[in-house]
């Protein structure tokens, strides 16, 4: 089956109303096409043009106000890629050939609207557009790839490129948005949905930045209409499949190309604080200068983990204010991850706690973070309670469920006897050691059933059980429910009997 074109959408241009008129009645759906507005004069159209960026203009040459011409190098000057095809007369051939110099696709007699004539001269816009978007497509890849690498390396890099040959775009001075989304939405649609958003802006310029975000420039504007800016991508971007956006917003104005570097190093360094307002769906800031130094702001961070450990409870008013500090100081999370591990491993003596500190490591979010720690507290006041024997059983497991366990093996490296340690851990704990040992190895199941592909034999014996109706019998009777049941919707498997 042959691949179905997309639609493009048309704007018709011309003075005369019966010939808008009859231009409109045009079966452009026939030609794969679509009308989307006129105007009556070329500097109306502009104004369309900046709006509705349709792919097609159709327009006189000959008009009051903004002619053809100075329509079509007005566009041409701001970049647009819209495809141009002109209306003239007989004695107009002149004006043509202009039109010609400034990359029309064609011209159409406006005494004969001949129909085949303007179906050719779509089909040849058509073209056009799929090839000037697939060959802009691959230049601003390269493009954006240099000016990052410019801008990561700085601008007196010998292996960089020209930073102001990539610049060339920029209109200073410009004002720069920082946005970060997530959420099941590519690049391109992303793209799309900036363009919509910001076609009001002729001069400004999107550069992908990190994975997940963007760095974008444009005239500068009032605080209003860069909130509604903000507002109107935010809405677009959530529409179409992104889950949340971020925002980090510059008010300083960017005067020139010398400046812009430290403008995208302010942005970077702030887009690494949305890790303190993982569930805001906005961020608006202004880029000034840290309000704190970390060093205080670890202190603050020490403080508040001293707290929760002497009540037990997380502090909702403190957590705010720990988190605001660490936004404002712009701590990089990595150094905050750094600093409560080595803060557990210093104060928390009771057990090994290695298992929590690489979940904070790997943590997205500072509330995760906070969560974890408070678990880490719970389970060092649980294991304080145990004896050392205990304690060193309970991390054997929890390091070698996955292989074949026997408590007369840990009873030999502790140097007891199977029984004295059975009945130690069974007092200490209230269970004995197989059913510790089997609800640690269906825990652990749990989790790959909920995050992985796995058949559930393969997680059977994963997680050291090697025969799969034991493990399917175990599992029903530690959790009363079926494996499939833990299962992700989009990929639940049939029962086995």
């Amino acid at each position: 089956m042959a691949a179905v074109q997309p639609m493009v959408s048309v704007l018709i241009v011309d003075d005369e109303s019966h010939i808008r008129q009859e231009l409109a009645l045009f079966p452009w759906d026939a030609y794969g096409a679509c009308l989307v507005g006129e105007a009556s004069n070329g500097r109306q159209a502009l104004q369309l043009c900046r709006a509705i960026k349709p792919d097609v203009l159709v327009t006189d040459i000959e008009m009051p106000v903004m002619d053809g011409i100075e329509l079509a190098r007005a566009l041409r000057e701001e970049a647009s890629p819209i495809q141009i095809i002109f209306l003239t007369c007989h004695d107009q051939f002149s004006y043509a050939q202009k039109g010609i110099e400034l990359g029309i696709a064609g011209y159409l007699l406006k005494l004969f609207l001949d129909e085949e004539k303007l179906g050719g001269l779509l089909e040849r816009a058509r073209h056009n557009i799929a090839r000037e978007r697939s060959v802009q497509y691959q230049a601003d890849e390269v493009e954006r790839e240099a000016l990052e690498y410019a801008l990561q390396h700085g601008m007196e890099s010998p292996e960089g490129p020209d930073l102001s040959m990539l610049l060339r775009h920029i209109r200073f001075p410009s004002a720069v948005c920082a946005l970060y989304y997530y959420g099941q939405i590519s690049w391109a649609e992303v793209k799309r949905q900036v363009d919509k958003a910001v076609g009001g802006h002729p001069g400004y310029r999107l550069y992908r930045h990190m994975k997940n975000g963007f760095i974008l420039h444009f005239p500068p504007e009032t605080d209003e209409t860069l909130l509604s800016l903000q507002s109107q991508l935010f809405s677009r971007l959530n529409g179409v499949g992104g889950q949340a956006c971020r925002f980090c917003t510059s008010k300083a104005i960017v005067a020139s190309d010398a400046s812009i570097y430290s403008r995208f190093a302010l942005n970077s360094a702030k887009m690494e604080c949305i890790f303190f307002y993982h569930n805001a769906p906005l961020l608006l800031c202004d880029l000034s200068s840290p309000e704190a130094c970390q060093e205080e702001v670890l202190e603050l961070v020490g403080d508040y983990l001293v707290a929760m450990r002497n009540t037990g409870r997380v502090d909702s008013a403190g957590l705010e204010e720990v988190r605001g500090a660490c936004s404002n100081a712009w701590l990089d999370p990595n150094v905050l991850k750094l600093f409560i591990s080595g803060w557990i491993q210093q104060q928390l003596q009771e057990g090994d706690n290695i298992v929590f500190v690489n979940k904070i490591f790997s943590a997205d979010a500072f509330d995760e973070v906070i969560v974890l720690f408070h678990d880490c507290l719970e389970a060092c006041n649980n294991r304080s309670s145990k004896r050392y024997e205990v304690l060193q059983t309970l991390y054997y497991i929890e390091r070698h469920y996955t292989e074949p366990v026997k408590l007369s093996d840990i009873a030999e490296r502790l140097h007891l006897s199977t029984n004295h340690l059975g009945r130690i851990f069974k007092k200490d704990t209230g269970k004995g050691f197989n059913e510790v040992l089997n609800e640690t190895r269906i825990h652990s199941a749990i989790e790959l059933l909920k995050t992985t592909n796995m058949k559930v034999y393969e997680i059977a014996d994963a997680v050291g059980i090697g025969s799969y109706r034991y493990f399917w019998n175990l599992f029903r009777e530690i959790t009363g429910r079926h494996p499939s049941d833990y299962r992700p919707a989009h990929h639940k498997e049939a029962p086995h009997d």
